[in-house]
């Protein structure tokens, strides 16, 4: 025999080589996918967790009961085009429509920033629900010493239902005022339902 019978070839064949590419494809393929799918499911969180009608529930939120806290017990005033009265065990509860005036003292009431603060509230917060706009709006003024408006700043858009509420508890006298607001998302209907209570000052 001669030499060349007993040589080894080295290297791959041409299907060896075809069917690494192949494994080497499906594996690039199920990273591919299982990375787009994450892409898909975090982007999807995110926007969930940061839809406007979530950041405008918050600073609704916040700013009703910022300000109503700034409010004493008989400094607000409830009105709107219809009223339901209803009443629980430990507390009576009167819904009126639309909107709520908050006055309040643009100093402390004690006298800290004031020697002798006046008896009449210096500012109002007026939240009042835009219907045509589907808005909850908070008009700010002044009262002294005339009523003034100050401006008119949009807490929540895609708003459908707006409700305020002046809550009394029976044997001690404290007040607050609850709002209950839904917010509908235009985009894909998803409702988001907030119901927040400020308790007053006195």
């Amino acid at each position: 025999m001669s030499c060349a019978a007993h040589r080894v070839r080295g290297g791959f064949t041409l299907i060896e080589l075809v069917v690494a590419m192949i494994i080497s494809c499906i594996l690039v393929l199920a990273a591919g996918t299982l990375l787009a799918s994450g892409h898909r499911t975090w982007n999807r969180i995110y926007d969930s967790a940061n839809k406007s009608i979530k950041a405008d529930a918050v600073a609704a939120v916040g700013a009703f009961n910022a300000m109503g806290r700034k409010s004493d017990g008989g400094s607000y005033v409830l009105t709107g085009p219809s009223g339901r009265i209803g009443r629980t065990p430990m507390a009576t509860v009167m819904v009126l429509d639309d909107e709520v005036e908050f006055k309040y003292w643009s100093y402390a009431r004690d006298g800290r920033n004031k020697p002798r603060p006046s008896i009449t509230p210096t500012h109002y917060a007026r939240f009042y629900f835009d219907r045509v706009n589907k808005q909850l709006k908070v008009e700010h003024g002044r009262l002294m010493p005339a009523e003034t408006e100050d401006y008119t700043q949009v807490l929540a858009e895609n708003v459908t239902v707006c409700e305020f509420a002046h809550v009394t508890t029976r044997g001690i006298g404290h007040k607050c005022v609850r709002m209950n607001l839904t917010l509908q998302d235009p985009c894909d209907g998803e409702i988001l339902e907030v119901e927040t209570a400020s308790l007053l000052r006195n």
